[in-house]
């Protein structure tokens, strides 16, 4: 869609939110007043289009992972809880993360 007002636009979106975190906000925001409300979500078929995006976004969500350092330290914790609960998972992995990490390449 085209803003009427571009410089306006895209003073939020550098300065306030970006249109993810506005939508997170609205999507966290009516979900707390259908709960509260206690509506019966699939009596509105409105609520129901709603509900449905936003489990359709949570899925992607969930999908994504984010380069953080927090991110890394989880994905390292669950390699190595892979240590006790599958080791030949655990090997098969870490045999993944020498080949592609820690292999010296030969420059043609």
């Amino acid at each position: 869609m085209q803003s009427t007002n571009k410089e306006l636009e895209r003073d939020i979106i550098e300065n306030v939110a970006s249109y993810g975190m506005q939508l997170g906000q609205i999507i966290d925001a009516l979900s707390v007043v259908i709960e509260k409300l206690d509506l019966n979500v699939e009596a509105y078929p409105a609520l129901r289009k709603f509900n449905a995006m936003a489990e359709e976004i949570e899925g992607v969500k969930r999908n994504y992972f984010e380069s953080t350092k927090e991110n890394i330290d989880r994905f390292i914790d669950t390699i190595m809880s892979l240590k006790e609960s599958d080791p030949a998972t655990y090997k098969e992995v870490l045999d993944r993360l020498r080949k592609d990490f820690f292999t010296e390449t030969k420059s043609p």
